[in-house]
């Protein structure tokens, strides 16, 4: 087992400035190459818990991820180079166990794919 520590990348967001808007979700849409706009295909989920209160979730490339280890059919991995995860959807069965592993809400399951899904940063390049 690897004792070093892995490089991490991920989306922040200022809840001070996020309104809410969708923007992010459209973006990251665009960029995975879909043809509409769908914030169900999106990696990058807004959520609106309130009139003033929005903020946008996305994978933090957790050290030791949880989603990795409660995953039952290592459909999920970490890249040892950025901490990006790496999603199977050939071994992925979309059980949820990951959704539910995850402390910051930043994996989910694609309701038209049935896969799980999370942000990889446009592939290592936003």
């Amino acid at each position: 087992m690897s004792t070093k520590t892995l490089p991490r990348k991920f989306v922040a967001v200022d809840p001070s400035k996020c309104i809410g808007c969708g923007i992010c979700e459209y973006a990251c849409t665009t960029e995975k190459g879909e043809a509409s706009w769908n914030p169900v295909r999106s990696r990058i989920r807004v959520v609106r818990m309130a009139p003033v209160f929005n903020f946008a979730l996305t994978c933090r490339g957790c050290v030791d991820a949880r989603c990795v280890k409660a995953c039952p059919e290592r459909a999920i991995t970490q890249s040892e180079v950025n901490s990006l995860l790496i999603i199977d959807d050939k071994k992925c069965k979309g059980c949820d166990w990951c959704v539910q592993a995850c402390p910051h809400g930043g994996i989910a399951i694609n309701a038209e794919t049935g896969k799980a899904i999370a942000c990889n940063l446009c592939e290592g390049d936003p």
